[in-house]
């Protein structure tokens, strides 16, 4: 399997679609859900679903906007609520896969880069069928302010916040990122991020949501990560979720997939597969399965 799909989202102004790049077996036990970063494509995955595509279905989804998808019509808004809920035709259509399948102990996994981990958690907090496990790339239960001013700075300085000549700045960004260049100005925007938190001194807080996950979540984290830093790591040591931690040297933001970070990932996989069974819990029939991971029920 080696193809691209293009997923239709219906919303109040109509409709309109979201591309997804799936690679690997489609006869594999275990399926991939790829969640890319807040300017981030599926493109991203390719180096990852490489080292995959032997053991795993991988499916990288490209949020609205960027890469393979369309690009919202004016009126419009880009939030994270509207990726949240583009992840959750990615997830049905996964369930969808499965439900085809012959054998039906078949499982999903996500790996979330960024801002798409954030995306993952909300995803697991609804608890959808089959889902066995979260990774989630430099980011915690907590994004610091001084995180996200690292991260805005460092891409005002790749004209990421148009001034002067800035228009033609942006366009040529978003040429380069292939993105929509509207999508630049809307990530800036506080209301960008319109899911449930806390604001507190300290950041925007997700404790509350990442303590409800009761699946295993893998945590990538640079060494010298300014998202992920100490204070934050010790409030995650603090909930009472199933975390693990891998510390990768260097400042890359997300950490980049490397062939012993597949490795690891392929570890941290086949733990929580034991974990679900160990949980012997009955699998849920094809009709509850979609209404169980319905986006409108769990946030609409």
């Amino acid at each position: 399997m080696n193809s691209d799909i293009s997923l239709p989202v219906f919303d109040e102004s109509g409709s309109y679609s979201v591309g997804m790049t799936a690679n690997g077996p489609t006869d594999t036990p275990h399926h991939l859900l790829c969640l890319p970063g807040i300017l981030e494509t599926a493109a991203g995955f390719h180096a990852f679903s490489d080292f995959t595509k032997h053991a795993y279905a991988t499916y990288a989804l490209d949020f609205s906007g960027r890469g393979l998808s369309d690009h919202l019509p004016i009126g419009s808004d880009y939030r994270m609520s509207r990726c949240l809920k583009e992840a959750f035709y990615a997830y049905n259509y996964l369930l969808g896969t499965l439900s085809l399948a012959e054998n039906s102990k078949r499982h999903i996994h996500m790996v979330g880069n960024s801002m798409g981990g954030l995306i993952a958690i909300f995803l697991a907090l609804h608890k959808p069928g089959y889902l066995r496990s979260v990774v989630i790339n430099d980011v915690g239960c907590v994004v610091p302010w001084s995180g996200l001013m690292s991260l805005y700075g460092a891409l005002g300085r790749s004209s990421f916040f148009p001034r002067g000549h800035g228009h033609r700045d942006a366009g040529s960004l978003a040429q380069k990122l292939d993105v929509d260049s509207r999508l630049l100005s809307a990530v800036a925007r506080p209301n960008y991020m319109d899911l449930p938190h806390q604001k507190t001194l300290f950041g925007i807080s997700f404790e509350e949501q990442f303590s409800a996950i009761d699946i295993p979540i893998m945590v990538i984290r640079s060494s010298e990560s300014q998202m992920l830093p100490e204070a934050v790591l010790q409030r995650m040591h603090s909930l009472s979720t199933q975390c693990s931690f891998i510390d990768v040297p260097g400042s890359t933001h997300p950490v980049p997939y490397s062939e012993s970070m597949v490795a690891r990932i392929h570890e941290f996989i086949v733990d929580a597969e034991k974990i679900g069974l160990e949980k012997n819990q009955p699998q849920p029939s094809l009709l509850s399965l979609a209404k169980g991971a319905s986006y409108e029920r769990a946030f609409g």
